[in-house]
């Protein structure tokens, strides 16, 4: 099938199946609510996720919300409810044909290809000044064995991509110089994105960097998650979320090390998109679960209603949201939060 074909095919089961959605002035892209951040709260007539459809090698998408973006995959077409047997096939077979050449990103399954591990490290002064870093802001001692297997923490940049041979890199030197020398990195849950925090933005002239390991287009599990020993033939999963990678530490040091967890998985969003952990979770057999969810002061409770009201996964589900009184949020010393909470 070629693609203006299958580029009709998925805009008539749009037009079918989906409302609102909204037509650029060229017809290049179409607009429809995100599945994955819930959209906007004010309208649901609001659509901010874009899939292009120009004739091109893919069908890319991209919410202007929540930051979330990758390629029209079946998993994709099943979170914007199209059940089209045919156009899911289609679709993978598309997909299948993607290819790495020069100038362009790399196969959204690349990352698959290869179990990404964690070096063990000599204590250089930049390996100290980054651990230094993460433990003056937690207020914890945090050692550096159980930075990288426990929080999955890249505390040299350049070590972590010796270890395991990476060679191809998708920024300039001056960034992987940049990278290396003054920021703390976290790997994703899938180990296609690592999310860097510069430690100085002065010299670095960012705060935060999110770093395409491989060049994939799929950048949907881009999430973040604290090693946990999960048991999946148990009835109840405990799902704790945080937006950042620094709050889940803090939350975990916190309110849960040392105590007796019975399956509890934490995790952080990186972002405002939460639907698409509870989605993922749903994927991998996670039906009953118990949420709490420590927000940032800036996402009231109205948010989270909302978003458990329009979920089919959420709706008879606990979820417990914590705000901190006395802060914005999470990745911080104990003396800095003072917890409240409401279950929704």
């Amino acid at each position: 099938m070629d693609n203006s074909t299958l580029t009709k095919q998925l805009t008539t089961e749009i037009e079918t199946h989906i409302y609102p959605y909204y037509y650029n002035t060229a017809k290049t892209e179409i607009s429809i609510r995100c599945p994955y951040c819930g959209d906007s709260l004010k309208s649901s007539k609001s659509a901010h996720l874009y899939i292009e459809l120009r004739n091109e090698d893919m069908h890319r998408w991209y919410c202007q919300r929540c930051s979330e973006g990758g390629i029209v995959t079946p998993n994709f077409l099943k979170d914007i409810k199209i059940h089209n047997s045919d156009l899911t096939l289609n679709f993978f077979t598309q997909n299948s044909k993607i290819k790495y050449t020069k100038g362009k990103k790399k196969s959204m399954t690349m990352f698959a290809k290869k179990e990404l591990t964690f070096p063990q490290l000599k204590s250089t002064d930049k390996v100290v000044k980054h651990l230094l870093y993460l433990n003056d802001r937690i207020g914890v001692p945090i050692s550096e064995k159980e930075a990288r297997e426990k929080y999955r923490v890249i505390l040299s940049f350049k070590d972590f991509i010796l270890h395991n041979d990476i060679s191809t890199f998708t920024v300039d030197k001056k960034m992987l110089r940049l990278i290396d020398r003054h920021c703390i990195g976290f790997l994703s849950y899938d180990q296609s994105h690592i999310v860097f925090r510069s430690l100085d933005p002065k010299k670095t002239y960012f705060r935060y960097h999110i770093y395409n390991v491989f060049g994939n287009y799929n950048d949907t599990k881009r999430f973040y998650s604290i090693n946990s020993d999960i048991d999946v033939l148990k009835l109840k999963l405990n799902v704790v979320i945080a937006e950042g990678t620094f709050d889940i530490i803090g939350v975990y040091e916190h309110f849960y090390k040392g105590t007796e967890l019975d399956n509890h998985l934490f995790l952080s969003v990186n972002g405002k998109g939460y639907n698409l952990i509870f989605l993922h979770l749903a994927r991998l057999g996670f039906l009953d679960m118990n949420i709490e969810i420590y927000s940032d002061k800036d996402v009231n409770l109205n948010f989270y209603k909302n978003m458990k009201k329009y979920s089919d996964i959420l709706k008879n589900m606990k979820v417990k949201i914590y705000y901190n009184k006395i802060g914005k949020d999470y990745g911080v010393t104990r003396e800095e939060i003072d917890l409240k909470y409401s279950i929704i």
